[in-house]
């Protein structure tokens, strides 16, 4: 058995006293530094709350800003149709009348369906402006239209292309608003 003398026994004791003070002072460190970010986060909150107090709208400010809002709902719901309000085939009495006006040619025109959605697919055949022309009026309607698909093909440089695209319009069911 080692044995151990009244100083070395007494360096242990003060060894095991610094080493217990020092693991003291570690824990303090990381305590007092979570009470300084606690302390910090804390008078963030009340200077957003003082902020907010004085900011705080009536009631007058809630209903006009609640009239704004119904009004930008209300504009919004007007670039959708209304599901019973256009079919297809309507849609595409629509756009035939368009594309005849920009001067388009239609090669080719069917109905598809792709995830629950009825597109409307045309192959149509014309001077790049007329297309440039068709897509701007697509752009530019009042209500919403997507084209999800197009592809154009240019001829031998003589200003004529050949285009394939798929076309909806966006619904909304009355009952959602």
């Amino acid at each position: 058995m080692l044995k151990i003398s009244k100083r070395e026994r007494a360096l242990l004791f003060v060894l095991l006293w610094v080493l217990a003070a020092f693991a003291a002072g570690i824990v303090s460190y990381f305590k007092i530094e979570e009470m300084t970010a606690l302390g910090q986060k804390t008078d963030m909150l009340e200077k957003q709350v003082q902020k907010l107090t004085l900011k705080a709208p009536n009631s007058d400010d809630l209903i006009g800003e609640k009239d704004r809002l119904m009004q930008s709902i209300g504009t919004e719901k007007e670039k959708y149709y209304y599901t019973d309000e256009i079919d297809p085939y309507q849609f595409s009495i629509i756009l035939k009348k368009i594309l005849s006006e920009t001067g388009l040619y239609i090669k080719k025109y069917q109905t598809i369906e792709v995830k629950e959605r009825t597109y409307l697919e045309y192959s149509v055949s014309g001077d790049a402006l007329q297309l440039a022309a068709f897509l701007r009026v697509v752009s530019d309607s009042e209500k919403y239209w997507s084209i999800p698909f197009l592809s154009i093909n240019a001829r031998k440089g003589d200003g004529t292309v050949d285009a394939v695209f798929r076309i909806n319009y966006e619904t909304i069911d009355e009952k959602d608003y």
